[in-house]
């Protein structure tokens, strides 16, 4: 219990330097380089705080940490909108996951499963919100604190202020009443903007509260518990854990897979017989049927990776036998989806040679391909019987998937691709004039 004491006051007090430091930071937006001071200075204090109480730092959630400055750093360099955005989702998932990662077992993010986190990332936003509340009302213990000279006189120092400002206040505006020469001295020393002023007061407060709860979390959270990620429980018995036998979980991947099979068989016309079979049996255009299909497809996708997941982690099987075929079922499932993604990108080549890129096309399309190394991952992790490596699987290839669209530069791709789909509609003896002609006004 001391030690906790004698460590609230020091977060509580780096949160108030926070505070400050991110009002001055945080105020005005766009936020780049800003944001990374601000991160740095936050990584700082929990790192120095641990060091203070002596508390190990997992290598992991250091490199986290250093993910989640390297993607804030990017919002320097890229002005996309969508793009930043992606940048700062991904620099507080990492930041939430290495601040978690700081104080778990070794190794712990490697063979965590994705419900852990998710729980993380929401248990790091709780404590953000509301982990400032027993520091303040309970760990502080404001009565037990040191009583040495400095600190007995600083606490007298704040109640007498406390206790005078509302004197002033009263006393103040009498003397200011009575007499308009000292009023207007007054006014002239007190020239503050009372708005500006409250803005500032509330800025600090809500940046130093949200750093105060989020230190807490890191330097008090007791190491018994294994920080914010959860030790990986060892399998409970059949009658704790819910579950469905072979034959529910074979009958439904049986049918998604009947279903998924008449899908390619179907598609597999239009992908070999090109725009000729598309209108005589769909009696729509090939550019109508592709943007029709794309974003369906991509959906369909989405939705069954975490489908599979969830069906491995409910199987019951009594003997290896059901194990195998339960695993050829899914496997079957997965290389539908890869014939059906197959499907989608070839409805997003053809519908952007007829319309071009859009941001929605390239990073829906960057979407999907992620998808497909997930159902990769999936094969060679879940199907192998590894299912805890499956989690940081997914999240590398997306935080990679982010890094490779900074490097991409999507919206430069796509003016250039944009800008020579409509040369390449412009006769050639007319290009020269085109690119020759006035900007329009």
């Amino acid at each position: 219990m001391r030690q906790g004491l004698a460590l609230a006051p020091r977060v509580l007090g780096g949160a108030v330097v926070l505070g400050v430091l991110g009002d001055g930071l945080l105020r005005v937006g766009p936020w780049s380089v800003n944001l990374v001071v601000w991160l740095m200075a936050l990584v700082g204090t929990g790192g120095a705080l641990l060091r203070w109480r002596r508390l190990p730092a997992q290598l992991d959630g250091r490199l986290l940490l250093g993910a989640s400055l390297g993607f804030a750093s990017l919002l320097a360099v890229r002005d996309s909108g969508t793009l930043r955005t992606l940048n700062l989702l991904s620099a507080l998932t990492a930041l939430a996951l290495g601040l978690a990662a700081l104080r778990a077992w070794p190794g712990q993010v490697r063979v965590a499963a994705l419900t852990d986190y998710a729980l993380t990332t929401v248990y790091a936003g709780t404590h953000a919100v509301a982990g400032a509340v027993p520091l303040v009302f309970r760990e502080m213990g404001w009565r037990r604190l040191p009583g040495g000279r400095w600190w007995t006189a600083g606490i007298a120092a704040v109640r007498g202020v406390l206790i005078a400002v509302p004197l002033l206040f009263v006393f103040g505006g009498l003397l200011m009443a009575a007499d308009a020469a000292f009023e207007a001295q007054l006014r002239r020393l007190l020239d503050v903007n009372l708005g500006d002023t409250v803005d500032h007061l509330v800025g600090t407060s809500l940046i130093a509260w949200v750093a105060a709860g989020t230190l807490r979390g890191v330097t008090l959270e007791e190491a018994s518990t294994g920080g914010w990620l959860a030790r990986p429980a060892p399998d409970l018995p059949e009658r704790r854990r819910l579950r469905l036998g072979f034959i529910e979980l074979g009958t439904v991947l049986g049918l998604l897979d009947a279903l998924f099979a008449a899908f390619v068989l179907v598609q597999a016309r239009y992908l070999f017989g090109g725009a000729a079979q598309v209108a005589p049996e769909t009696g729509l255009t090939y550019a109508t049927y592709a943007r029709r299909g794309f974003f369906e497809l991509v959906t369909v996708t989405g939705l069954a990776v975490p489908l599979l997941l969830l069906a491995h982690s409910l199987l019951r099987a009594a003997n290896p036998t059901q194990e195998r075929v339960f695993r050829w079922l899914s496997g079957a499932l997965v290389a539908l989806l890869f014939a059906v993604m197959a499907s989608a990108l070839q409805r997003m080549r053809l519908y952007q040679e007829t319309y071009g890129l859009t941001e929605l096309r390239v990073y829906t399309t960057a979407f999907m391909l992620w998808l497909g190394v997930l159902l990769a991952w999936f094969l060679a992790t879940v199907q192998r019987g590894q299912r805890r490596r499956f989690a940081v699987g997914a999240l590398v290839s997306g935080l990679g998937v982010v890094v490779l669209l900074n490097v991409a530069n999507p919206d430069a791709v796509i003016a250039r691709s944009n800008a020579r789909r409509g040369l390449a509609a412009v006769p050639a003896g007319g290009r020269e004039a085109l690119l020759d002609a006035p900007h329009p006004r």
